[in-house]
């Protein structure tokens, strides 16, 4: 792997992985998202409702996909990568920001659909943009070894989680504590959005 290859690898990687440490951030704090925005059903109830809402994620990844494929054939990948960026960031931001149901009733469950939503066609359009985008730089016969590079950072985003949830817990001193879900949202999601240095041709 040349200098060049290794940039365009190392810089879709990084996007990669705090992509998807958005999207797995989500799914740590269920049980906080859902006595939150849920919080007129019983514990139960509240964990399928927050479980629904991060599954809305993963529908509209179809379309996303869609969609971004059609606007990096408009605007190019780099254009592109900066969105879903940005999308995720600002969604993830937007997540630990939002005030709860006690606050303003029905609203903020919609609200965290909406901002789901965002999330799900963010990492479809960057994932899939990043993929093609690698496998146009390697060579012909190391396309697989090149992009499993991707597949496999998306775990490292999941390590990632872990290790920034363990520190706002360690400084919280309670999992369940009231502005768990903001202090997460707003301290470790905006990090995520201008992370990418973009090396596009």
């Amino acid at each position: 792997m040349n200098r060049q290859e290794l940039k365009v690898v190392g810089a879709s990687a990084v996007g990669t992985v705090f992509e998807w440490y958005d999207f797995f951030l989500y799914g740590a704090l269920v049980p906080v998202i859902g006595s939150r925005f849920f919080s007129d059903y019983g514990t139960a109830a509240q964990t399928v409702f927050a479980l629904l809402t991060f599954a809305a994620g993963f529908i509209v990844r179809p379309i996303g996909a869609l969609v971004f494929a059609r606007i990096t054939d408009l605007v190019g990948r780099k254009i592109v990568f900066l969105m879903t960026l940005v999308l995720m960031g600002a969604s993830t931001v937007a997540v630990g920001l939002l005030p709860t149901a006690d606050e303003i009733g029905i609203l903020a469950p919609i609200l965290l659909v909406t901002c789901r939503i965002l999330q799900g066609l963010a990492v479809s359009g960057e994932f899939g943009a990043a993929i093609t985008h690698v496998s146009e730089y390697a060579p012909a016969r190391q396309r697989a070894y090149f992009v499993g590079w991707l597949t496999g950072t998306t775990q490292a985003g999941e390590r990632v989680r872990e290790r920034g949830l363990a520190r706002t817990r360690l400084a919280d001193h309670r999992h369940d504590a009231p502005g768990l879900h903001r202090q997460v949202g707003a301290v470790h999601g905006g990090p995520a959005a201008p992370v990418r240095p973009v090396a596009d041709a």
